[in-house]
């Protein structure tokens, strides 16, 4: 596990954040479309360079490190599972880009696919396998990644509402004691999921507080509307 610090400024997007992660800690990050969410992940994850600022995972500065070798993953809405692959090999495939052996390999994937209740699932393609179903495997194929930082960007927001409270589920179990941002418009996956909850609005931090503390008494215009379900 290691802390995360980040300091972000996209001017052309009108984003100054700082924003500092504990060890073994996940935030939820929420906001209006357009506040900077994506923006924020995709600068730690190394896919967009800010105009100033700085990342920094445990002891490492990661501005000048490529993508690849951050320690960091990325879950986004879209599981992106390769079609061509069983499940199995698809969780298997990040260890396999770090050197480890087939077998060792396979072992890590079914561990991680048992993980999150889907080791019935190894042998499948992924146009077997439905939305809920494939979006597990894409956290298992993260974990096997084991990655020092992990991040989620609405990882439910493409599924169907019957499906989501499961993998709620999978992913509290995946993300304990895990260092983890997850963006959300979803108050029910910032309260199952978060430690603490960060609103971002036009750019900037406008709250930041417990997941408890921020749900329970929201002070910022968005919080409000997040927890009074207003928010589509």
């Amino acid at each position: 596990m290691s802390a995360l610090h980040l300091r972000a400024v996209i001017a052309r997007r009108g984003i100054d954040v700082t924003l500092d992660v504990a060890a073994g800690e996940t935030v939820a990050i929420t906001g209006p479309n357009g506040a900077g969410k994506s923006s924020l992940l995709g600068v730690i994850a190394g896919l967009l360079r800010p105009d100033d600022g700085e990342v920094r995972l445990g002891d490492r500065v990661l501005d000048a490190t490529p993508p690849h070798a951050r320690g960091v993953a990325l879950l986004a809405q879209d599981p992106l599972l390769f079609p061509h692959m069983s499940v199995l090999a698809n969780v298997a495939f990040a260890p396999r880009a770090r050197g480890v052996r087939r077998r060792q390999a396979n072992e890590l994937a079914l561990r991680h696919l048992t993980e999150v209740g889907a080791e019935t699932l190894a042998g499948r393609r992924p146009t077997e396998i439905s939305g809920g179903q494939a979006q597990r495997v894409a956290v298992a194929r993260a974990l096997a990644a084991d990655p020092e930082l992990l991040l989620l960007d609405e990882p439910m927001a493409s599924l169907d509402v019957d499906v989501r409270p499961a993998l709620r589920q999978t992913l509290r179990t995946a993300l304990a004691d895990r260092t983890a941002i997850i963006v959300t418009h979803d108050a029910a996956d910032a309260r199952a999921l978060a430690d603490r909850v960060v609103v971002i609005e036009h750019g900037h931090i406008v709250e930041d507080g417990p997941t408890e503390q921020v749900l329970d008494d929201p002070q910022s215009g968005f919080a409000v509307r997040l927890v009074s379900g207003s928010i589509k």
